[in-house]
């Protein structure tokens, strides 16, 4: 019976499929897309110079960056060659690319940055309580012993769901760190 209804379903889908797919286009389609688009214009075409400058001056700017490495190297080599004349030179220079003539360079002074935030004592920052978290407190507050049977028959209940939930589906695994 089942098979009868799925072939009668598969037959007009398939008879519905064969006549979208012969269907013709409406009249004049043709005729309005070309109007469109002689309407529409052809896009202007761009110039190259505003991408051609950003590109060289992306060239140069790199360019002058490795290159400028190797400036502040010579300051340095030049450093060592003239020693300030109030000390005394440790041991004279013979070469400029002897590695022993190098003189480390003076140790960099680091600013501490400005803080213009107030530091907070605990991060994040604790919200203050929503209506229902208030009002939950002052439930505490008031009624402590019922509020620890409500809490107790809310525990039971959740670990009886939790059986019936492993018994149908299987064990849980445990959450990742958790001490077991």
């Amino acid at each position: 019976m089942e098979s009868k209804r799925t072939n009668r379903v598969d037959q007009w889908l398939d008879a519905a499929l064969k006549q979208y797919g012969e269907a013709d286009p409406r009249t004049g389609l043709e005729g309005r897309v070309l109007a469109n688009l002689q309407t529409a214009g052809l896009p202007e075409r761009r110039s190259w110079w505003p991408a051609l400058v950003v590109v060289a001056a992306m060239v140069v700017g790199g360019a002058a960056i490795y290159l400028g490495g190797g400036h502040h190297a010579a300051k340095k080599e030049i450093a060592t060659l003239q020693a300030p004349p109030n000390l005394p030179p440790q041991r004279p220079v013979t070469s400029v690319n002897e590695p022993t003539a190098m003189v480390p360079p003076p140790p960099r002074r680091v600013l501490p940055l400005a803080r213009t935030e107030p530091r907070l004592e605990r991060f994040p920052a604790p919200r203050p309580l929503t209506i229902q978290e208030q009002r939950l407190a002052r439930y505490v507050q008031e009624r402590p012993e019922e509020a620890k049977q409500v809490a107790q028959a809310q525990a039971d209940l959740f670990r009886k769901d939790l059986a019936v939930f492993e018994k149908q589906y299987g064990p849980l695994d445990p959450p990742p760190n958790s001490s077991q």
